[in-house]
């Protein structure tokens, strides 16, 4: 069977759909028997002067196929040139203009498609950031205490007042100074009861039933200020400072909030945003006395903020921190949050008739508070929870090797120390909030010829250049071996040109 065949000098990737411009070098050429349509061999008479060099693609009309050159072979005076069908050149318009599911592509992709293809480097780089706003006092002398009385006047038999060191030290020099407070009426003073008796007598402190110490002046009634306050059956005017009612008309108590700025992953506008989650970006929130608390970043891929919200009940001291995204909730814990001060009460055991010492979770103590810039022995230190160690589970699915992997976005990050708050202690709120940082930073990648995850139904003309094909089941009307050779391809990627 004699036809024409066009030679070509041509360079081309293996897996590329590209196909020479124009023309080639044309030849009448036979088929050597006992050969196929995608693998023929043609004999070629082209005399002693012929140099196949330089000639290695070819394109037969009569097929409609281009071909590599595999091999040139010189035998009885006539060169045999045997040839492979380039399939992917053969049905590039058929290819190009269907719809496959695409999971890599050099020239689009989805940034928030995890890429599971390039390793990190092993060291992060590590950031922190303060809140944007101070939340509390850092020191005992600068907070305010809350004081519950048991006294005349109160509702439910106890009233909340609110004041600061200097009026915490007003109200024990009037309990411990004089027992004139007491009004004890003088015929019983003057008949042999005098005011030392009454002070072993009477604890000045009973009435107190707690005092909370908070790193922030709580809400109080407007107006309510005064140097002096009910206590138990009577009134006591303090030796310095003043006294505020505590407001208790709303369940809020005390709210506070302030915000981080996020920072985002050196690499995120360039490689993708998945880049700002887990485990390539990992968070960390120092915020005391709440704890050390491990913040999943993938809420906060497209935020620019990190919400800290904390709403403190300052008449039970219970505080409840939130860490927000947007406006969803993230994290939240719950611990005691103000600081109860320690105080010594004697009262009778009615069923025993024993005395006994009775330590107060919070109170007012006889030797604390020695002047209005310092105290010492104002807390109770109880050992911080011990940490606990948040391990996710880890889970990275593979698209066809893993050379061309692509994650599912489930993705665990490395063990990571968390602990608990802990209580009973001001030296916590000493320390400053902070937002930790860790990015893990990703090698250099090869976009032209791995590209980045796509995972999308696109057809290939409308993107070029490398992509990866899931499951290239092609529509062509070739021979099983082509549709089997072009399926292939697209599985293992390829280049659209």
């Amino acid at each position: 069977m004699a036809f024409t065949v066009e030679l070509y000098t041509f360079s081309k990737k293996l897996n590329s759909t590209a196909r020479p411009s124009g023309s080639g070098s044309s030849y009448n050429c036979v088929l050597k028997d006992g050969c196929g349509i995608m693998s023929p061999v043609i004999k070629l008479d082209l005399g002693l002067t012929f140099s196949p060099d330089g000639f290695n693609y070819a394109y037969i009309p009569d097929f409609g196929r281009y071909y590599f050159v595999k091999e040139w072979f010189f035998l009885d005076r006539l060169w045999y040139c045997y040839l492979e069908e380039d399939t992917l050149a053969t049905w590039r318009d058929n290819i190009g203009g269907q719809s496959f599911y695409i999971l890599r592509a050099a020239y689009a992709h989805d940034g928030e498609v995890t890429d599971d293809m390039y390793p990190t480097k092993s060291k992060p780089t590590i950031t922190r950031a303060a809140l944007n706003d101070t939340l509390w006092y850092g020191n005992l002398s600068s907070g305010y205490f809350v004081i519950s009385v048991i006294c005349k006047g109160a509702a439910t038999g106890v009233k909340y007042y609110v004041t600061n060191i200097t009026g915490l030290q007003g109200l024990n020099n009037a309990l411990m100074n004089s027992a004139s407070w007491l009004q004890v009426p003088q015929d019983i003073t003057e008949g042999g009861i005098d005011e030392n008796l009454l002070r072993t007598l009477f604890n000045p402190f009973q009435y107190i039933s707690s005092v909370k110490w908070y790193p922030f002046k709580p809400h109080t009634v407007a107006g309510s200020s005064s140097s002096s306050m009910n206590y138990g059956w009577w009134s006591i005017n303090l030796s310095s400072g003043s006294v505020e009612t505590l407001d208790t008309s709303s369940y809020a108590g005390t709210h506070l909030s302030s915000y981080f700025a996020i920072p985002k992953h050196p690499q995120a506008a360039l490689r993708g945003k998945y880049l700002n989650a887990a485990p390539f970006t990992r968070f960390s929130v120092q915020i005391q006395p709440f704890g050390y608390i491990v913040v999943d970043p993938a809420p906060f891929i497209d935020e620019t903020l990190m919400l800290v919200e904390i709403d403190v009940d300052t008449t039970t001291g219970r505080g409840i921190l939130k860490i927000l995204a947007g406006g969803t909730v993230v994290e939240m814990r719950v611990i005691d949050f103000g600081v109860e001060m320690p105080i010594s009460q004697i009262a009778v055991d009615k069923l025993a008739q024993a005395e006994t010492v009775i330590t107060g979770a919070a109170a007012v103590a006889r030797d604390t508070l020695i002047t209005g810039a310092q105290a010492t022995n104002v807390s109770n230190l109880i050992n911080p929870v011990a940490g606990a160690l948040e391990t996710g589970a880890s889970a990275a699915q593979t698209a066809i090797t893993a050379t061309h992997s692509i994650a599912d976005g489930i993705r665990a990050s490395i063990p990571q120390m968390e602990t608990k708050g802990s209580r009973g202690s001001t030296a916590a709120f000493a320390e400053t909030v902070l937002l930790i940082t860790e990015h893990y930073l990703l090698v250099d990648e090869d976009l032209l010829n791995n590209g980045r995850p796509l995972c999308q139904i696109r057809t290939p003309a409308s993107l070029q250049g490398y992509m990866l094909v899931r499951d290239g089941h092609v529509d062509i009307a070739g021979n099983a071996g082509e549709i089997a050779a072009v399926k292939a391809y697209l599985e293992a990627g390829f280049y659209y040109e």
